[in-house]
């Protein structure tokens, strides 16, 4: 993903996948029924050509990928296609749907933490391993 691009739902998918180790037929089960393998299998392999037949597929992409629902339909527009000119970065896009119930300590400390890592760092030293 480039610096101006969200992430598109292949990318999303992988990074889950990453993240938690789980097969393409795991997280589609984890879309509680809402989203079939063989659409998990065409949207991993960057196949989405067109918007979601139902809200209940991105709500279902939505639960299995850990993600707010607007990450999923701003992903399905950069995938068909459709430029997306404010994008949040990486790290937002990846934040589970839940981040809203952190309380503002929670975020002040969780804000900390990113800053202390990355003050100083320009952007071509930001995709390192450590």
């Amino acid at each position: 993903m480039t610096a101006q691009q969200h992430p598109g739902i292949a990318e999303l998918i992988r990074l889950r996948q990453d993240e938690t180790g789980w097969s393409l037929n795991a997280i589609a089960t984890a879309t509680g029924g809402r989203v079939s393998r063989q659409t998990m299998s065409n949207l991993a392999a960057g196949r989405a050509t067109e918007w979601p037949k139902s809200t209940d597929t991105v709500t279902g992409l939505a639960t299995a990928l850990g993600v707010r629902e607007e990450t999923i339909v701003l992903a399905y527009a950069t995938t068909i296609g459709i430029p997306i000119s404010k994008t949040p970065s990486l790290l937002a896009a990846q934040l589970p749907a839940n981040t809203d119930l952190l309380t503002p300590a929670e975020r002040n400390h969780i804000l900390g933490l990113i800053r202390a890592l990355t003050d100083g760092r320009t952007p071509d030293q930001g995709d390192g391993d450590g």
